[in-house]
């Protein structure tokens, strides 16, 4: 669609076709590329983007090995790597992105319950995770949700090559932890200072203060549907911030 930046409006222009039950996209940091996980083709498709008219182009496709069937995709701020995940099996993808072209070679392949990696996500419409990955703004720290093992993982990363490291682990109900039950969605603040994570299964928002050094994460606090009169929450999966933050 184009967007009319005075009054919002969308006008319909085009379609790209062929990308087997597409589930979710993300743009780039350079605008240049838009990436698709396909749970069913078990692939992150790569497109580039032209600049002018918003027009797609498939740069290549890519799997995992063994994780597979694709529900969430993020692309790195820096514009460097992408991240898959998946759920059948269960795991998250690193690729490497071409900046010239926007393809994606993998790098590593982080598999659910290896070296510890509590990466298991439900894998079905109504219940996979959606933009289940956050960066901070450096790039230094990924989190990543998992809806099976109730928990936000922490990752740091080597910025120059794109590896991911695991630092923490933080789980329902584990620490004085709560609202993660099925945790589906994460999205830091703009500022970097708290992260937001849906617990899809108890319809909750946990609440994270982020320590910008090391990006390990605190506890604050938890919104519930049914709770200091929220409603119409139920089932909470999905998340998103306003650029101001507020």
């Amino acid at each position: 669609f184009e967007r009319n930046t005075v009054t919002g409006q969308l006008t319909y222009r085009s379609s790209k076709t062929g990308l087997s039950a597409a589930f979710s996209v993300d743009v780039s940091s350079d605008n240049k590329s838009v990436y698709v996980a396909s749970p069913t083709g078990s692939v992150v498709i790569a497109l580039s983007r032209d600049l002018t008219t918003g027009e797609l182009t498939e740069t290549n496709r890519l799997g995992g090995s063994p994780t597979g069937g694709f529900v969430s995709v993020s692309t790195s701020p820096d514009a460097k790597t992408v991240y898959g995940v998946g759920g059948s099996p269960s795991g998250l993808v690193v690729f490497n992105r071409d900046a010239t072209t926007g393809s994606i070679t993998r790098l590593a392949d982080y598999a659910d319950n290896v070296s510890g990696n509590p990466l298991g996500q439900v894998f079905s419409p109504t219940g996979s995770p959606i933009k289940n990955i956050a960066s901070s703004t450096d790039g230094r720290f990924v989190y990543v949700t998992s809806t099976i093992d109730n928990a936000v993982s922490l990752f740091s990363r080597d910025t120059t090559t794109g590896a991911l490291t695991l630092v923490s682990v933080y789980i329902d109900n584990v620490a004085s932890v709560d609202g993660l039950l099925a945790a589906s969605s994460a999205k830091l603040s703009p500022d970097g200072k708290h992260l937001y994570v849906t617990g899809q299964g108890e319809s909750s928002v946990a609440i994270f203060s982020v320590n910008s050094t090391s990006g390990e994460l605190t506890y604050l606090a938890k919104v519930t549907n049914g709770t200091d009169g929220i409603t119409n929450m139920q089932g909470s999966r999905s998340l998103a911030i306003s650029p101001d933050g507020k």
